[in-house]
């Protein structure tokens, strides 16, 4: 059982937290460039537009990814290869067209959007990310159908660093002074080239992958119908969890100046340091746990979450303890006017450390049947996060809202951990 978990997990596990790191550097080198050209509030305006792009590609991700993540498991485990290919390419066809429709709508909303905000830049920036989501939600299929044939290296620098490596490298003539630096929709553009290039690339190496793998038998029939009933409540899903994730952002941008929204989506975007182990080891365990699942090996199952928890913990202490020691440090690499929040990003670190230690809750129960009940507790967090945003935002500024995230975050951590205990008999938070 251990040569499995080994084989199967923690190989891949380390490859995948290697790119990971990668890609989140990347990322970093990218929120430099960014604030360098337009600073806290520059970087304000463009959180808030990622995020109304973030929940248009939720949405026209449809849920179809991860059901596919679930279904190439279960073929590995189970040897019915011939049951995906079609499925991937009606898949492909539904996220195109909803995320075309979504791009147009949200083109069109950019005027009443920036009146709501308040923040009349907004009508010029969010043309430019409605551009991004058919990208973006493509590169998400591809890189998830990826994930699923364990293709760990491809699926991490795919999904989280490519587009920020071809962003920068366009950015570069600006940064060496070349080009004149304009405002934020410079790197707006860039980022949406960057991921138009990576979905084409993630396309190519799917492509590649279903065909080595199982030859002419992705011709076999398998219709997209057979995924939706497992599908659309991955999709609620998708959406609650970016409320849940981003909503801090959005109301900051709504009740407070933009700046105190880029200052917040700096450290959390930090924050977001602590869950490599657990985003890297629970990722990748996906597919093989969605396996043992489907081929009822439920020892092997509870053994998985038990290593896999301990690896999340050894690795997370040592994160959290540096992110929060050089919180004054980390936030000042963005700029001198980001310093004073750095009590912000230990409270908002401390918050990731806890959900770290939880386990990876939201990739078990999507991956055993039980995305509703995922569901509901996501949307009973976002509810508890939305009212605490809105009582505390106006009263505490950046405080209120990373007291809002632990309210929420307590919430659905508490309910997914009681679920999988009396499912599986393991308390994945544990102190060692």
């Amino acid at each position: 059982m251990r040569q499995i978990f080994s084989d199967k997990l923690l190989g891949p596990g380390m490859v995948g937290a290697a790119f990971k790191v990668a890609g989140v550097g990347l990322s970093f080198l990218f929120m430099k460039a960014v604030t360098h050209i337009s600073g806290a509030e520059g970087w304000g305006l463009y959180s808030i537009c990622a995020t109304v792009a973030l929940l248009g590609v939720s949405a026209a991700r449809l849920g179809v990814d991860t059901v596919l993540v679930k279904q190439i498991g279960q073929a590995r485990a189970l040897g019915q290869y011939h049951r995906l290919g079609r499925a991937l390419r009606q898949s492909t066809w539904a996220v195109l067209g909803v995320s075309l429709g979504l791009a147009i709508a949200l083109w069109l909303a950019a005027p009443l959007l920036s009146q709501l905000f308040g923040k009349p830049q907004l009508r010029y920036y969010l043309p430019i990310v409605a551009l991004w989501i058919p990208p973006w939600a493509l590169l998400f299929l591809f890189t998830e159908g990826l994930r699923g044939f364990g293709r760990a290296a491809a699926f991490q620098f795919l999904q989280t660093g490519m587009p920020f490596l071809l962003s920068m490298v366009l950015l570069a003539p600006v940064l060496l002074g070349y080009l004149p630096a304009f405002t934020a929709d410079v790197p707006l553009i860039t980022y949406g080239l960057g991921l138009s290039a990576s979905c084409l690339v993630a396309f190519l190496v799917l492509r590649r992958a279903f065909h080595q793998a199982y030859g002419d038998s992705t011709r076999a029939r398998h219709s997209f119908r057979a995924m939706r009933q497992t599908a659309l409540p991955i999709l609620s899903t998708y959406l609650l969890a970016v409320g849940l994730g981003q909503a801090d952002v959005l109301l900051l941008g709504y009740l407070r100046p933009s700046a105190e929204a880029g200052l917040y989506a700096t450290a959390l975007r930090l924050s977001y340091l602590t869950l490599l182990p657990v985003q890297a080891l629970g990722g990748m365990a996906a597919a093989n746990l969605a396996g043992l699942h489907a081929t009822g090996r439920g020892r092997e199952l509870a053994y998985t979450l038990r290593r896999t928890g301990r690896l999340v913990r050894l690795g997370t202490l040592p994160l959290w303890a540096g992110l929060c020691l050089a919180s004054p440090l980390a936030m000042g690499f963005f700029g001198g006017q980001f310093v004073a929040a750095w009590p912000v990003l230990v409270w908002l670190a401390t918050n990731q450390f806890f959900n770290a230690l939880c386990g990876p809750i939201d990739v078990l129960l999507q991956m055993t049947g039980q995305e509703r009940y995922y569901r509901n507790i996501i949307g009973l967090a976002l509810g508890v996060n939305l009212v605490a945003n809105v009582v505390f935002i106006p009263w505490l500024g950046l405080y209120g809202a990373a007291l809002a995230q632990t309210l929420g975050m307590v919430c659905w951590n508490v309910a997914g951990l009681i679920r999988i205990h009396r499912a599986y008999g393991v308390w994945l938070l544990r102190v060692w």
